[in-house]
């Protein structure tokens, strides 16, 4: 399973498949998908430096946008990770972002 390229950002090719996370249909997640999926994300942000909004996060993925955004109001707590009202660093639009925070 492959999701065709969006633009030229090579985060934009990321997959579902790659991430290791898949859904069923009607998009449920049972809890060790949960931990899955959350590995996912965190793994992704690691990988891809900027901020990001959720909805960008979930395409980039392949995944829903609704459980993306739970993990990342999640994340915005943990160790090494980085939340604000700021701009997107793909769609460009001011709203709720995440990065994952570098290693100076």
């Amino acid at each position: 399973m492959t999701r065709e390229k969006i633009d030229d950002d090579p985060a934009t090719t990321y997959t579902a498949r790659e991430s290791g996370v898949s859904f069923a249909k009607g998009h449920r997640l049972a809890g060790a998908q949960v931990l899955d999926f959350r590995e996912a994300v965190i793994k992704f942000l690691k990988e891809h430096p900027g901020y990001l909004c959720a909805e960008c996060l979930a395409s980039s993925l392949g995944v829903p946008v609704h459980p993306t955004t739970m993990i990342t109001l999640g994340l915005q707590r943990a160790e090494g990770f980085e939340t604000s009202h700021g701009v997107c660093s793909r769609c460009q639009r001011l709203i709720r972002v995440i990065k994952a925070e570098g290693k100076a």
